[in-house]
This record gives structure tokens, sequence and C-alpha cells, in this order.
């Protein structure tokens, strides 16, 4: 049930793992013509040029709650924002993010299995993933050990 987030966690679990063989830290779901969608459990960003880039929230992704705040932070700041469903070739180059709730904003430093295709250095990160920290609040402590069934 790719559409809704939570009844496939143990394929995400095993996708993991499957990646974490292969060395990297998280995978990149594609569409049937190679274009780019999300992680696995993350979003997806890159910049081109000053513009900051995700795919579009056209129903093929989840919503992701450190997308939509890094696509408001961008707004508030006058940091133009543009939506793109691109190849990996595509994002040659370019300063590669992976976001997720948990992690935050995490750069890209490779593609596996891509020859010759490389993210760009992180210059936007730093400023970026301290904004995020900045808007971190804990977790009540008896919400983060409550178990689902």
């Amino acid at each position: 049930t790719p559409a809704t987030k939570g009844p496939d966690l143990q394929a995400g679990v095993d996708l993991r793992a499957r990646i974490a063989s292969l060395g990297a830290d998280e995978g990149i779901f594609v569409d049937d013509d190679g274009r780019l969608l999300e992680g696995i459990w993350s979003n997806l960003f890159w910049w081109d040029g000053p513009t900051l880039v995700t795919t579009p929230d056209d129903g093929r992704i989840l919503p992701g709650v450190t997308r939509s705040l890094l696509l408001d932070l961008a707004e508030q700041a006058g940091i133009a924002t543009a939506f793109a469903r691109p190849r990996v070739a595509d994002l040659d180059g370019c300063e590669t993010w992976i976001t997720s709730a948990a992690r935050g904003i995490s750069p890209a430093d490779a593609w596996i299995d891509q020859s010759g295709i490389r993210p760009g250095t992180p210059a936007n990160w730093p400023r970026w993933q301290q904004f995020w920290r900045e808007l971190a609040r804990p977790i009540d402590a008896d919400a983060a050990t409550t178990a689902i069934p």
C-alpha cells in the first residue's frame, strides 16, 4: 500500500536492510521512466542554482513533515522553490538532500551504482540543518516509548 504510511513498515525495514548491505543509508524510489520519487523513509531535495527543488506532491509521494517545513521556510526566506521529477543523472553536481522528521536534512554524498554521477558540495546544508534543529522540540518521554502492536 505505497500511498499510505504505515501498512508496509516491514517492507520498508527489509528494503533498508538491503540498501545497507550495499553500503547506502537510504534508497530512492523511481517510477517506470526512471524518474526519482522519494526515499524509503524520506523526501528528496536538491539545489538548482539558487532554487530549492523537490519532487511534486502529486499523489505519487507520501506527505513529509520535514518536506513541508522546508518549503515553508524557503517561502518565508524568499528563496525560490520548484518541483520536478528528475533522473539521477539530472542531479549530477547538484547539492542533494535526503530529509526526514527523524534525521532532519542529510546531504547526499554518493549515488551507488550510478557511474560518474556525484552530488554537489553541501554548501547550503549547514544553515538549513541549523534552522531545522532550532525548530525541533523534544518528544514527550511517554510518547517516545509507546509501542504500536
